[in-house]
This record gives C-alpha cells, structure tokens and sequence, in this order.
C-alpha cells in the first residue's frame, strides 16, 4: 500500500498553498474547480506540468521535477491519446516496451491487466472498433502498465452511457482495493464523485474548503461552494434575514431559536434545502412551506422531481415513491436547514 502527501502545492491560478496527505489506498475527488484548473492540477500532480511551488511525497519519498521516467504517478487524461493502429493487448504494452521491459514481462503484466479490466473479450480487434467505455478501459491499463502507486484520473466517465458509468464506478473501486493504489480524480459528476471517493477534496478560491468522506461533506457542508458541489439536482438557496430568533424568508416568518449561535452572523443570510429535505407528508409548524407546480412533476421510477416556489423563489422538490398526484405543499423542517453568509458563502453556525 502507498500513501501521498502534498505540501504548499500551488499551480498559478489553480491552488495556492494546498496540503494534503492521503490514507493507505485511499480515493479522493477533486471538486470545485472549473474543468481546465482540474486539468492543469492533475497534470502537475503527474509531473507533466511544473507547479510553481510545494512538493509531493509518496511513502515519504519526496518526488522532484518533471515527469521524465517516473513511474510511481500516472495519469488518465480526460481524453486518452490511444494508438488506433496497434491492438488493445499492443496500447497496454507501450509503456512497458518504452521502458525496456522484456518481452515474457510484457507478456504476463498485459494478459494480467486485461484480465482485471475484463479486456480479455476484446482482444483482438482494434481501438476504431471499440465503443468509448472499453477505450477508457484501455487507457486504464496503458497507466497501470508500470505499477503506479498513484492513479491520477480527469473527468474519467464522462460521456459514457448511464449503464457504462454505473460499470465503470465499480471497476474504479475494484481496481483500487485489488492494486491497493491512491487514486485522485476530478469529476464534472457529483455522483461519480460521491460513489467513487472514500474523501472529497473541495477547493474554492485557490484553497481547500473541505476535505471529508461524501457523507459528511454533503450533510454538513463548510460553505455554499461545497454544499452546491454534491448533489443533484442542487441544493436550493434562499435569500433570508435572521436576528437570533425570527427567521423570515420573503412572506413567511418562523420561530428559529439556536438556528445560528454566533451574534456577528446575524442579519441577512442564505439558507440551503436539499431537495429531499421537503416532506410532502410534514406539517407546515416550524417549516418552511414551498408551494408546489403539479403539472412539473417529473416522474424518474423510483422518484419524482417537483418544481416548486418558497416566497416565489424558485425550488426543487424530491418526492419519494409514484404519487398518483403531486401534493400542493411541501415543508422542510428547521433542523434541515443549512445558513450560509450570502457574502463570503461560509456556513453559519
């Protein structure tokens, strides 16, 4: 098992002064960052691009300079450069042939990695015949030629069909248990992010906002930067005013006592509602109310999404199960509620 470690990483215009150590075999999602930052970040990290300060260890072996030969980091990049012309068993070889490997070694790490990667079907035929999930399959074992203690991984399912996706999350995590590797990706999909990561590496403004498993970090998020991160559809903001004790949102005024502790964070700030905290079976006591639209209910098998309004602001309703009819009323009680400050987007506690 491997373990990373980043100190001070600062890539201009991306990160600045980014820590971070990694548990054994552990996988951590990048989020936050627009897809070119992620890009260049995941580029630097792999050596293929020069940060412009801090330095990274793996088993406290300080890693130094550009790529060149290194093998302990590879990197998937979000648009793999295979080589059409060569067979699949031939593209995972590349690295190996680079690298001077003899030929029964080339052998064996290749039959290996296709039999993981479940290749083995597709041996044969060239790279124009396959469809875009066994590409990326390709491309997996290309990096993992040459035992990289580190997986770096760009947008790695994007475009792929839902049921390919589906597939391709638990081959991410079978290939990290099995090779007990570190693996960091950035995903444009909150879901691959929350399905995949054993921590989410949130980052806004050049800085970490957060670094937590899924579930803490869509529970109790340390910013609207973070809270808007996972989830979809997203979490519902509303602009409100607090003064210790009245809550209002619009026309609607609820008793909030203890809603925020802290004195200085009173006044106006933006509450968060994940869809699914609305109950459509609640009671509007001590909730906030959302008027719903019927005829937007939009029906997804074991669920529904309903559009709604709180004080005429636009939200998103979640309602479990196949209502015959969509309620009028949807309520979201007091202890759901998330408070952000609507300037620097901070959680208000």
């Amino acid at each position: 098992m491997a373990f990373a470690q980043l100190e001070n990483w600062t890539v201009a215009g991306v990160v600045d002064g980014v820590d971070l150590r990694t548990e054994n075999a552990e996988s951590i999602a990048i989020t936050g960052l627009a897809p070119h930052q992620a890009t260049r970040l995941l580029r630097s990290l792999a050596g293929l691009e020069a940060a412009e300060a801090g330095e990274i260890s793996i088993d406290g072996a300080v890693l130094t300079g550009l790529a060149g030969d290194r093998s302990e980091i590879a990197l998937v990049p979000a648009e793999p450069a295979l080589s059409p012309h060569l067979s699949v068993l031939e593209n995972i070889a590349l690295p190996l042939r680079a690298a001077g490997a003899a030929e029964d070694e080339i052998r064996e790490r290749t039959d290996d990695l296709a039999k993981l990667l479940r290749l083995r079907r597709i041996a044969a035929p060239r790279l124009a015949e396959l469809c875009a999930a066994d590409r990326l399959r390709v491309a997996l074992g290309r990096a993992l030629a040459r035992r990289p203690q580190v997986l770096v991984l760009d947008d790695p399912l994007a475009g792929l069909r839902d049921n390919d996706r589906f597939e391709l999350r638990l081959l991410l995590r079978r290939i990290q248990r099995e090779l007990a590797l570190v693996v960091l990706f950035a995903s444009a999909s909150s879901a691959e992010a929350m399905a995949i990561a054993d921590r989410i590496l949130h980052i806004a403004g050049g800085r970490v906002q957060q670094c937590d498993t899924p579930l803490h970090v869509y529970s109790n998020p340390a910013s609207r930067s973070a809270a808007r991160a996972l989830g979809t559809p997203e979490i519902n903001l509303l602009a409100a005013h607090y003064d210790g004790y009245l809550l209002r949102i619009g026309d609607q005024l609820l008793e909030a006592p203890g809603l925020i502790r802290t004195a200085a964070s009173f006044g106006d700030v933006e509450l968060g509602i994940r869809p699914e905290s609305f109950d459509v079976a609640g009671s509007p006591r001590d909730s906030v109310v959302a008027i719903l639209d019927p005829s937007s209910n939009q029906f997804l098998g074991s669920h529904s999404l309903v559009h709604g309004s709180v004080a005429s602001r636009p939200v998103t309703v979640f309602v479990a199960g196949h209502p015959v009819e969509v309620p009028r009323r949807a309520y979201a009680s007091l202890p759901s509620l998330l408070c952000f400050c609507p300037r620097s987007g901070d959680r208000l506690r």
